[in-house]
């Protein structure tokens, strides 16, 4: 019983590192800079527009923050859809504890027509 028990627990466990929430919200980081290459813009272009940069010169790159209406996008997907993705991260839990429970009533069922020992 306590083996059952301890499998469900691990089944449980690695289960719960696959989390789709986590992924959704790294994606749509609003705080995150947007990656654009040296040779699609000017340094000067991002000085006239004002906006807020990092050059690396290593990966020719600029890191240039996201705009108010592109930080408005990613909370507004943020808000819409962890909902979904909590359900998806939840759902296999439920599934594998649903399984297990069954699984060990059947065998406890089992044991019983069999005319073994009640514990």
């Amino acid at each position: 019983m306590a083996l059952r028990r301890l499998f469900m627990l691990g089944m449980v466990g690695i289960l719960a590192t696959s989390c789709v929430t986590r992924s959704l919200w790294k994606a749509t980081d609003p705080l995150e800079y947007v990656s654009v290459p040296q040779n699609e813009v000017s340094e000067s272009e991002l000085q006239e527009r004002g906006v807020r940069y990092r050059k690396d010169d290593k990966r020719g790159l600029y890191y240039v923050e996201k705009t108010s209406l592109q930080r408005f996008g990613n909370y507004t997907i943020r808000m819409l859809a962890t909902p979904a993705t909590v359900v998806l991260d939840v759902a296999p839990v439920i599934v594998v504890i649903g399984a297990i429970a069954i699984a060990e009533s059947e065998l406890e069922e089992l044991h019983r027509k069999s005319g073994g020992d009640q514990r």
